[in-house]
């Protein structure tokens, strides 16, 4: 019974304690670039946060599978599985979209 009431808070207390809007683990890997927000870090680069989420999975799962020659991407969506693509795209698709804070670039 021990054994079980461990399991149980192991596996399944993670995934009912983590909120909506709570950063799923898949997402590690995006904030360095979109950041939590899904907002861009550079100017350029793309806005996650309300983005469709067949087009974040679309987009990542071509970076995975490298359709997409010589990207960034690849590096970090190489080690992401269906799930895990699912699951970021699941978190940046329910974020609203917002403003990002002004770059600084180092002047």
């Amino acid at each position: 019974m021990k054994r079980a009431a461990i399991a149980w808070v192991c596996l399944v207390l993670p995934v009912w304690v983590q909120g909506e809007n709570e950063l799923p683990a898949a997402v590690a890997g995006c904030v360095e670039c979109h950041r939590a927000q899904g907002v861009p870090g550079l100017p350029g680069w793309p806005r996650l946060a309300g983005m469709d989420r067949s087009a974040i999975v679309d987009i990542l799962r071509g970076h995975r599978d490298r359709l997409v020659p010589d990207s960034t991407m690849d590096k970090v969506a190489s080690t992401l599985d269906d799930a895990q693509i699912d699951a970021a795209a699941d978190y940046y698709s329910r974020l609203e979209p917002s403003d990002p804070p002004p770059f600084d670039l180092g002047d």
